[in-house]
């Protein structure tokens, strides 16, 4: 079972040790979707630090495995963003929640917004702009290594009529 992930993953553990049924020492992997192979250590499976190769030889340290992206000033920042940015539908009783997804490219900005699930009255379309107008993300990272990461995002909207 576990193999059938790593293939599907298009990874590879080259070098590992267990103790005590946990990771131990150093273990050497390849990860091929990355075109990466990084050496990771670990104490009784509590992982330690690392250090990945990318394919022009470059190496990243890195002493946490797998960083999702954040905007530069928070998420608070964010939210109130779309608060402040977002043009609710003027009709009476409007509520619900928006389903938004985007990725965030390796140099932070946004890209490919799309909308889940939308409510009416335009809600989809206006989710969409207000979610692109944002600026500076934190791009994720996976191995010390910038990677595009897709995010999703509900938005409760509530009209005050």
């Amino acid at each position: 079972m576990e193999m059938e992930i790593m293939k599907r993953l298009k990874m590879a553990i080259l070098h590992l040790e267990i103790k005590n049924g946990f990771k131990d020492s150093t273990w050497v992997g390849k990860d091929k979707k990355l075109k990466i192979t990084y050496t990771e250590n670990y104490n009784n499976g509590d992982f330690i630090s690392g250090v990945s190769i990318d394919s022009n030889k470059e190496g990243h340290k890195y002493t946490v495995s797998e960083i999702r992206p954040i905007p530069k000033k928070g998420m608070d920042n964010f939210n109130r963003h779309i608060a402040r940015t977002f043009n609710t539908p003027k009709v009476e009783g409007f509520k619900g929640k928006i389903y938004v997804t985007f990725v965030v490219e390796t140099d932070g900005s946004i890209t490919d917004v799309r909308v889940l699930r939308d409510i009416g009255y335009g809600s989809g379309a206006e989710a969409i702009r207000a979610v692109s107008l944002y600026k500076g993300w934190i791009p994720g990272e996976q191995r010390g290594i910038k990677v595009r990461c897709k995010f999703s995002l509900p938005i409760a909207v509530q009209s005050t009529r």
